[in-house]
Order: structure tokens, then C-alpha cells, then sequence
């Protein structure tokens, strides 16, 4: 398996992902393992898994897994095919976030500015939101603060009654 892998992906590097042996580009891309009935592949991708179905149909497969034996293991073609749609996989997920990237910054600038709108219109040492948490007393103790309020001196005004 590794070395069917190695030569689908020749810029991953191994590593360990969920505690398995594995290959990493970027993120994880495939891992693999064994136990003591049977041998895995793990493609971390049920896409992956659901695509390449009709080649998988002689294993025992899950949501995430391709179960093997050493006595009947996978074709080092098909762990190459695997390999190189996960790496495919993970290629459109990246073009894809890219592309979400400025539509996200743009939303939240305009969110910033609405924010700072609502600020400056609700006036000086006033807060625009409606949260009772976030508002604050005119000695700038937040509602709801139960402490007693400092003197000038630094002790509270229970503390002076003893003195």
C-alpha cells in the first residue's frame, strides 16, 4: 500500500492521522492499517468510496473504509485510482474555499461597518446593542454587576462605614 500510494502522490508526505499511518497533502489523504482479521484502507472520503463502488465490489467496504486480506489484497492500480481522486477531491475543495474566500471578507466588512454605524448612532458611552449584559451603569459598572462601587480611594463604600 505505501508504495502504491507514494507512486499515485509523490508530494505527500507520511505522517499519522487518527492514529494511523497515513499520507498528508496538506490535509489527510489516505490512510491505512491492520488489525488482526483483516487489512484497511482508509480514503477519508466517502465520496471517494461511493465513486470507485463498482471497482470495490469484491471487498468489504463501509462509509470510510475498504476492508482486505494479505491473502487477497488490493490491486496496486486501484490504490493508485483511489489515491489520485482523493487528491483530486481535496484539489476542488481548495479551488472551492478560495473562491467562498473574498464573499465571506465582504460580508463581514459589511457587517463591520453596519456595527460601527449603529455605535456611533446610539452617541458617546452608549452601547448599540440590546444585549443587558453589554450595557453599561453611568459609573461604568455593567448592568447586573452586583460589587459594590469604588471611592476614590479604592475601598467600597461598605468597607468606610467601619471606619
Amino acid at each position: 500500500l505505501r508504495t502504491a500510494i507514494a507512486a499515485a502522490v509523490p508530494d505527500a508526505h507520511e505522517g499519522f492521522s487518527y492514529g494511523l499511518p497515513a499520507f498528508r497533502l496538506e490535509r489527510p489523504l489516505v490512510a491505512f492499517g491492520a488489525s488482526a482479521k483483516h487489512c484497511a484502507l482508509y480514503p477519508l472520503s466517502p465520496a471517494v468510496i461511493a465513486a470507485h463502488a463498482k471497482d470495490l465490489a469484491r471487498f468489504e467496504t463501509s462509509k470510510g473504509a475498504i476492508r482486505f486480506t494479505p491473502e487477497a489484497p488490493i490491486p496496486a492500480t486501484l490504490v493508485r485510482k483511489l489515491g489520485r481522486a482523493r487528491v483530486a477531491e481535496l484539489a476542488a475543495a481548495r479551488d472551492q474555499a478560495v473562491a467562498k474566500k473574498p464573499a465571506a471578507r465582504a460580508k463581514s466588512s459589511a457587517r463591520a461597518t453596519a456595527d460601527a454605524r449603529a455605535k456611533s448612532a446610539a452617541g458617546p458611552g452608549r452601547s448599540a446593542r440590546k444585549s443587558p449584559a453589554l450595557r453599561t451603569k453611568s459609573d461604568g459598572r455593567a448592568k447586573g454587576d452586583v460589587r459594590p462601587k469604588r471611592t476614590a480611594r479604592g475601598r467600597s463604600a461598605p468597607d468606610l462605614e467601619g471606619s
